[in-house]
């Protein structure tokens, strides 16, 4: 664990951990939080902690619904515009070149892995329309 850079127990923001199958964000609140709030002691203070968990949404998992996505039906080259430029791979006997196209990269992960479009109920929402407690 790395030891914080201040001393000033308000310097907690919070965490993403990125993992290999999914995500976890949190992070600290003042005001109440209408769901998935925990109570923690940070150095010696309560704090409210938000926190989420995005099944499928960690790198590897991601990655692979990404690539299954893209070359669905395909049987010849195909580009990906979430890798670089002059980066290839081969996926299920396909090879995916990469075009570093970040406008259509997120366009397509907001619509087809994270599903951004989603009704929400209750906003701010992030993932598939889900509540998310920000400021």
């Amino acid at each position: 664990m790395m030891e914080p850079k201040t001393e000033d127990p308000a310097d907690f923001v919070g965490s993403l951990d990125l993992g290999g199958a999914t995500t976890q964000i949190a992070f600290t609140k003042d005001e109440d939080i209408l769901e998935n709030s925990f109570r923690i002691v940070w150095k010696g203070q309560d704090k409210k902690l938000f926190v989420q968990s995005y099944p499928g949404l960690g790198q590897n998992d991601a990655r692979e619904r990404y690539l299954d996505l893209i070359t669905a039906g395909e049987s010849g080259p195909v580009s990906a515009d979430c890798f670089n430029s002059n980066y290839s791979l081969l996926h299920d006997e396909i090879t995916v070149e990469g075009s570093g196209n970040a406008e259509e990269c997120k366009t397509f992960l907001d619509d087809q892995l994270l599903f951004m479009a989603y009704h929400c109920d209750l906003p701010p929402c992030g993932v598939k329309g889900s509540h998310i407690s920000v400021s």
